[in-house]
C-alpha cells in the first residue's frame, strides 16, 4: 500500500533533505538551492563595474554601432574567428 505524506512532514523528519512536491511526484535534492552571493563579494563586484564603466567613458575611442553589430553577426552565425572591430577617435 502506497502511503502518502505532505512535503513538509518528509522534510521536518529527514531534516537533511530537501523535499518538493509538484504534480504528484517527490522531488529530493540533497543540496539546498545555492545561497545569495555575500554582501562582501557583491559590493566589490558592484566598486568594479564602477571602476570599468568610469574607465571606458573616459577613453575616446569608440566603435561604431554598425561594425559592431556586423561582427556579432559573425558571432552569431558561427564565425568565431571574426576579427572585431577597431576601436578609433570618431
Amino acid at each position: 500500500m502506497l502511503s502518502y505524506f505532505h512535503a513538509s512532514t518528509i522534510s521536518s523528519l529527514l531534516g537533511l533533505l530537501d523535499i518538493i512536491a509538484a504534480q504528484g511526484h517527490i522531488v529530493i535534492m540533497t543540496d539546498a538551492a545555492h545561497p545569495l552571493p555575500d554582501t562582501d563579494e557583491a559590493d566589490a563586484e558592484a566598486v568594479a563595474l564602477k571602476a570599468a564603466i568610469a574607465k571606458s567613458r573616459a577613453d575616446p575611442r569608440e566603435v561604431p554601432h554598425e561594425e559592431m553589430r556586423e561582427w556579432l553577426l559573425k558571432i552569431a552565425d558561427g564565425d568565431f574567428d571574426a576579427a572585431p572591430p577597431v576601436a578609433r577617435i570618431l
